[in-house]
């Protein structure tokens, strides 16, 4: 084995030693709720408590599919213009959480962390929800 045969079979190797190690629990589930925010200017801990995140958890999770869960995220995402004091940036993002009819502005951070998604999900739901319109 030369070059890029021998990468990529030492790389499916690792994993699947990684795989053995960890006994397989990680590829089973929903991914658990991720640590809130202590610091930041929304106050998101205060604001949105233990129970509620994970009210917002299971129902974004017992979502039938994947297509339903993107329209959850573009829905609680919204993008603005930035103030006039950024030429360069293009645009800013506003994250909520809604629970029982009140919208919750919270952080990117707790946001993510609540639904339990990685940025790359968020991302690829919010450029799906815009080609939609």
């Amino acid at each position: 084995m030369d070059g890029p045969m021998k990468r990529v079979w030492k790389r499916k190797y690792l994993f699947s030693r990684k795989i053995l190690r960890r006994g397989c629990s990680d590829l089973v589930g929903r991914p658990p709720i991720g640590i809130s925010c202590e610091r930041c200017k929304y106050s998101c801990s205060k604001s949105v408590d233990n129970v509620t995140r994970n009210t917002i958890f299971e129902h974004f999770w017992n979502l039938e599919k994947a297509v339903q869960q993107r329209e959850y995220i573009a829905d609680l995402v919204e993008r603005h213009q930035p103030e006039k004091g950024h030429p360069r940036k293009r645009f800013t993002q506003t994250y909520t959480l809604r629970h029982a009819e009140e919208c919750h502005k919270v952080c990117k951070k707790f946001f993510i962390s609540t639904l339990g998604i990685s940025e790359r999900i968020m991302r690829t739901a919010l450029e799906k929800g815009r080609r939609r319109l």
